[in-house]
């Protein structure tokens, strides 16, 4: 940051298309160089700190007729990252289920949970 700017206003909300390739490299290289355990956490704790970083920088709001689940799958697709469905749970949760993901396209059927910087 360096220049006095507060948190928020330093998160740029630039996107870019992240080939396939790229993620299959980033969760081979932290399994070869941390281990199972230690690279699933850091893939998790990158795509949870992702999503909020994006969420606060461009200020997502349900506006209108969009419900909440609505709105972040319009922002999913929007962000190239699959297809979800969001179904609103008691107590102000949401359920999320993943189509498409592009971390699944990348890592291929393994048969596992493998999907952790999606999930974050």
């Amino acid at each position: 940051m360096g220049n006095g700017a507060e948190p928020d206003e330093a998160i740029q909300a630039a996107f870019f298309i992240m080939p396939t390739q790229i993620l299959k490299s980033l969760h081979d290289e932290f399994m070869e160089l941390a281990g199972l355990d230690a690279a699933r956490a850091i893939l998790f704790r990158i795509g949870f700190s992702s999503g909020e970083a994006v969420t606060r920088k461009i200020n997502i709001q349900v506006n209108g007729d969009l419900t909440l689940p609505e709105t972040l799958t319009s922002l999913w697709i929007e962000m190239g990252l699959g297809r979800i469905i969001v179904t609103e749970l008691p107590e102000g949760n949401l359920h999320v289920e993943c189509d498409g993901s592009t971390e699944a396209l990348a890592l291929g059927q393994t048969g596992t949970i493998s999907c952790d910087l999606t999930r974050g």
